[in-house]
């Protein structure tokens, strides 16, 4: 039986993989990652700049009531106020005490999810909370940069952060640098 040879090099076609190589795959290409830097210290703050970061659009003071016949009428004032993926959110500021502990089990049995933070809390603890409280996994990752450094942060995907990709961080990145969001994480 005739065996099989090696095609020469004049019958392959240029650019074409030779004879037993296996072709390279082609390159995908990998979407961006935003630096979002929080550097500052009021909880309220983390809150907005984490929210700004998923591209939540969000309220403060928002008063929030019952719906229209329910079996307990209400009216809340919200430090917080957003929807997210179908969600309704609430999340209070400051130290708890009866009257606000009440009036948040009030809201969770009228099914809004809801979240104290307190006024001593830092980013790593406000930035957990509050993405489990919206259903994303707080992903604490090494994350390099464009400038070479690496910066530990909350990675976000594009399918929790309006399709983008985000790092979530309390440490301070240049903001100079390529793909680092504004102060509070505005677009």
């Amino acid at each position: 039986a005739p065996v099989p040879t090696a095609p020469s090099s004049s019958d392959v076609a240029p650019g074409a993989p030779a004879y037993g190589e296996v072709p390279a795959a082609p390159a995908t290409l990998i979407a961006p990652t935003w630096i979002c830097s929080v550097r500052e210290l009021d909880p309220a703050a983390i809150v907005d700049s984490v929210l700004n970061a998923l591209s939540v659009t969000w309220g403060k003071d928002k008063v929030v009531e019952s719906a229209q016949g329910a079996p307990t009428l209400f009216s809340v004032k919200a430090d917080r106020y957003f929807e997210y993926k179908g969600g309704r959110y609430i999340v209070s500021m400051g130290e708890s005490d009866p009257y606000s502990y009440t009036l948040l089990r009030l809201l969770e049995s009228a099914g809004y999810r809801a979240l104290r933070v307190s006024s001593g809390e830092g980013f790593k603890t406000v930035a957990e909370k509050l993405l489990k409280l919206v259903g994303v996994a707080p992903n604490l990752v090494n994350h390099p940069l464009q400038d070479g450094k690496v910066t530990t942060g909350f990675f976000i995907q594009e399918e929790d952060a309006d399709g983008r990709r985000v790092l979530i961080t309390g440490e301070l990145v240049d903001p100079r640098q390529r793909w680092v969001l504004a102060p509070g994480c505005g677009a």
